[in-house]
């Protein structure tokens, strides 16, 4: 190959690079923000929340009635206040589709953390589906 050959090769190679990156090709961890408002137990909008391995995932509740929100399989729970917005964020480190559910605490309902849950009703809102990189 002839040098100017060599050199029209190369920069089509780094192109076909910087398209691949520019299009979502490379494989890089992201960092995720997910809005989930939370009305009458029930996301308003998707409900199914995409990342791959090693992205960090930040989900932003929002709640039109004071709530505790669970991610199962991360073990997360976070208590959403009425015209707050409560932030969960962590390193998706775990493959799998992990539901997300949320419990009314409703007007003077204390959460104990020690307490044990079987007493309240879960509601299923979405899922956190985490896919292999």
């Amino acid at each position: 190959m002839i040098p100017s050959q060599r050199i029209a090769a190369l920069a089509i190679l780094a192109l076909a690079g910087l398209f691949t990156a520019a299009c979502g090709g490379g494989d890089d961890p992201v960092a995720l923000e997910f809005d989930v408002d939370i009305r009458d137990q029930s996301v308003q909008g998707e409900s199914r929340f995409v990342a791959k391995n090693g992205d960090t995932v930040s989900l932003h509740f929002s709640v039109d009635e004071p709530s505790l929100v669970h991610l199962h399989g991360y073990d997360i729970e976070k208590e959403v206040l009425l015209g707050a917005v409560t932030t969960v964020t962590l390193n998706a480190n775990m493959e799998g589709s992990f539901v997300i559910t949320v419990h009314s605490t409703g007007p003077g309902d204390e959460h104990d953390e020690e307490e044990e849950h079987q007493d309240r009703e879960d509601t299923v809102i979405g899922t956190l589906d985490v896919h292999p990189r």
